[in-house]
Parts: C-alpha cells; sequence; structure tokens
C-alpha cells in the first residue's frame, strides 16, 4: 500500500515541477507568452473544463445505458467515462457499438462528434484566441 502511494505522490510531484518550470521562459517574450496566457484565461478554461466534464459524463451515462450490457469498455460508469474521453480525442470503436443498436449509434455518435470535435474543441480555440489577443 504504501509503495503505491509513493508512486502516486511522486508522479503527482514530478507533474507539478515540470508545470512550475514555465516560470522559466520569461527570459524570451515569445515564450512568456504561453505562460501569460495560460495564467489570464485559468478562469475562463476552469468553467470550460466544468462544461466539459458535464457533458462528457451526460454522454457516458448514455453510453453506459445503451451499450453497457454488450461491451465491455461501457460496462461500468467510470470505464464509459474513460472510454468517452479516449471518443473525444478521436479513439473510438464505431463498428462495435453500431453492432450493438445500430439504431442509436449513428445518431448520438453524429451529436457526439459535433459536440466534442466542432463546439467544444473551437470554444476551447476561441478562449486561448480572445486572451492572446489582450495579452
Amino acid at each position: 500500500m504504501y509503495n503505491k502511494l509513493y508512486v502516486s505522490l511522486s508522479t503527482l510531484s514530478i507533474s507539478l515541477t515540470f508545470i512550475k518550470m514555465l516560470q522559466h521562459f520569461t527570459f524570451s517574450k515569445k515564450l512568456s507568452a504561453f505562460q501569460e496566457i495560460m495564467f489570464s484565461s485559468a478562469f475562463d478554461l476552469l468553467f470550460f473544463c466544468l462544461l466539459w466534464a458535464q457533458m462528457l459524463f451526460g454522454f457516458s451515462v448514455s453510453f453506459f445505458s445503451c451499450y453497457g450490457l454488450e461491451l465491455p469498455q461501457f460496462k461500468q460508469i467510470s470505464y464509459s467515462f474513460l472510454n468517452s474521453f479516449k471518443m473525444s480525442v478521436n479513439e473510438f470503436a464505431f463498428d462495435e457499438m453500431y453492432n450493438v443498436d445500430s439504431s442509436f449509434t449513428v445518431p448520438i455518435f453524429m451529436v457526439f462528434m459535433v459536440t466534442y470535435r466542432i463546439l467544444l474543441q473551437n470554444m476551447f480555440i476561441a478562449i486561448i484566441s480572445a486572451h492572446y489577443f489582450q495579452y
């Protein structure tokens, strides 16, 4: 148990250390722009992430209820959430989903792809762009 806790805390510490290293890029105006933009847009990005996670959870529950009995990647809501996350970054098993329920898969898949691949990605870019132009 202690070994697993140590590994988890070490991983978190290393990740935070590399994020903290962004402070050292202030010597260059171009490199420090990234840091300034991320800090100035942090509040907007926080609410964006909450919106993104809420929508992903909604789709996850939907996928769980439709495919949970048939497909192992949707058999629990946590698995469904992780698989939905993978789908949001372009890794999906459309054929397996289609074989389980063809009438539900096509429309929900299209709504999911439009929501995540078009709307939310463009919203993220718009948030960053707005703060970039303020910088």
